[in-house]
């Protein structure tokens, strides 16, 4: 399964990836983080893609919602769902 994060933040894309990767690596059900900024501009300007274990999605879901809650005050436009691939 992938969960698909994004977000805005007055960040740079390496500070971003500096504080999310090693963050969301250890998650229990996390199976790989991949961190992506707009690259033509508008929002949200970036986006964290989980590949997750499909029985642990649901708790990925809940770490995510409670590590956002911790950033309340710098994010902006933050929506996360879970994509199953088709076929």
């Amino acid at each position: 399964m992938r969960r698909i994060l994004t977000f805005d933040v007055d960040a740079s894309p390496y500070e971003v990836a500096q504080e999310a990767v090693p963050s969301l690596k250890n998650v229990p059900g996390v199976k790989s983080v991949e961190v992506l900024s707009s690259a033509s501009g508008g929002h949200p300007g970036f986006c964290i893609l989980l590949e997750t274990e499909d029985d642990l999605d649901a708790q990925v879901a809940a770490h995510v919602d409670r590590n956002m809650k911790n950033y309340a005050d710098y994010l902006s436009n933050v929506t996360h769902r879970a994509y199953k691939k088709i076929g």
